[in-house]
């Protein structure tokens, strides 16, 4: 048993920072170690290696995100506006933690052993989620009858497709030129008021058309 969590604390927080600070999972554990003001002799104490650390981070970080989408999927009687509401949640923490979830996308993608047991373990979980909430929706005739994962596609990627792309392509001096040009500012694609509006588009195009 851990005599204390302050250390964890410590060394979790600062590895979120360097993380939006590169924009990498790229990161030595002696500088997170520095970062948090803390000896990597506590460090090996309280983490078997670099793998250990990041998927207790990871999970960490993957809780809270869960947690939170479970009252907003769960905060009405309406099944829609309970869709509704897990969809802007997602959409808002995508923007809020951009420079994060790209990190782990990347690192996923190039076969970082941590991040594959990480979605391995949880990437379905929150899935589910919005998944039963399809079902649920068509069930009583509210979402439009594709098969549940078309609608989830659709649903996610109308939302937080643009967060994604834009944050790609600013990364890079003419990457922002062309965004620019195309008319997409931070404000139009960023913004809770963009999220919102995201939402209701693709709300009202998966929603059942009442007949006539």
């Amino acid at each position: 048993m851990r005599p204390s969590k302050n250390t964890d604390k410590q060394l979790s927080l600062a590895a979120r920072e360097l993380l939006l600070e590169k924009g990498s999972m790229d990161i030595g554990m002696r500088e997170v170690a520095a970062k948090a003001g803390v000896n990597m002799g506590m460090f090996y104490y309280h983490f078997k290696d670099k793998d250990d650390f990041w998927g207790h981070l990871l999970q960490e970080f993957y809780e809270e995100f869960f947690s939170d989408l479970q009252i907003d999927a769960s905060s009405s009687d309406s099944v829609v506006e309970n869709l509704k509401a897990a969809a802007l949640y997602i959409g808002n923490f995508a923007v809020k933690h951009r420079v994060l979830v790209s990190a782990l996308f990347f690192a996923g993608a190039n076969g970082d052993e941590a991040v594959r047991k990480f979605f391995k373990k949880n990437f379905v979980r929150h899935l589910r989620i919005l998944i039963d909430l399809i079902k649920r929706g068509q069930k009583e005739d509210k979402i439009i009858a594709l098969p549940p994962i078309s609608v989830l596609v659709m649903l996610m990627g109308g939302i937080n497709a643009p967060i994604f792309v834009y944050h790609a392509f600013s990364k890079n001096p003419f990457g922002a030129t062309k965004m620019r040009m195309m008319g997409a500012t931070k404000e139009s694609i960023l913004s809770s008021e963009a999220i919102a509006e995201r939402v209701d588009v693709m709300m009202t195009a998966l929603k059942k058309r009442e007949r006539k």
